[in-house]
């Protein structure tokens, strides 16, 4: 599968899963990853300035020096997520520790609340 950068940038949409890729300084600012799967993906360098991540899964990706001015990154996963260097001015970070992606069946995760864009559908 054709992981290049370039071809990313045609598929991009939100939910997709980018589980372990190399994304080493793509730029994705202002693009819509809602519930993106980028666990364990490198985005050292990467630009994700105004993206919305709004519930994505970062859980051990490498955020070194990634741009995440202004994102929306509320109830993201950040565990165990490389963030040295990383800039996270203007970023919403509401409830980023709430959100759960676990395999352990006594608990429920969180309901991921609509964002602005799914409201204006109604």
């Amino acid at each position: 599968m054709d992981r290049s950068p370039e071809k990313i940038l045609k598929l991009i949409c939100q939910g997709i899963s980018l589980y372990k890729a190399d994304l080493t300084g793509i730029d994705l600012a202002g693009r819509n990853l809602r519930g993106a799967d980028l666990s364990f993906s490198n985005l050292e360098g990467a630009n994700l300035s105004r993206t919305n991540l709004l519930c994505v899964n970062l859980e051990g990706a490498n955020l070194t020096r990634c741009r995440l001015e202004g994102a929306d990154l509320r109830y993201a996963n950040l565990k165990d997520a490389i963030l040295t260097g990383t800039v996270l001015e203007g970023a919403d970070l509401e409830e980023i520790t709430r959100l759960k992606f676990t395999d352990d069946r006594d608990e429920e995760p969180l309901e991921c609340p609509p964002g602005e864009e799914d409201l204006d559908d109604f």
